[in-house]
């Protein structure tokens, strides 16, 4: 095999290992992301259904003749 055109593949890999390295990293950044809009989610769900029953809205209230 030709020197040169060994030298571009091994450029070749050595690019795609740092580009796949950097790729990783983002995905653990978004990853990390979407496991705390989960918590976050989770969290106002429960409080949603905490305070669900305390709220009075007269629209949901049935009339007193009933």
């Amino acid at each position: 095999m030709d020197e040169t055109r060994l030298v571009e593949i091994e450029s070749k890999i050595a690019f795609l290992e740092h580009t796949l390295d950097e790729l990783n990293g983002v995905l653990l950044e978004v990853r990390g992301q979407v496991d705390r809009l989960e918590q976050a989610l989770l969290q106002m769900r429960e409080q949603l259904e905490l305070h669900a029953g305390s709220v009075a809205d007269p629209a949901f209230q049935k009339p007193p003749h009933y």
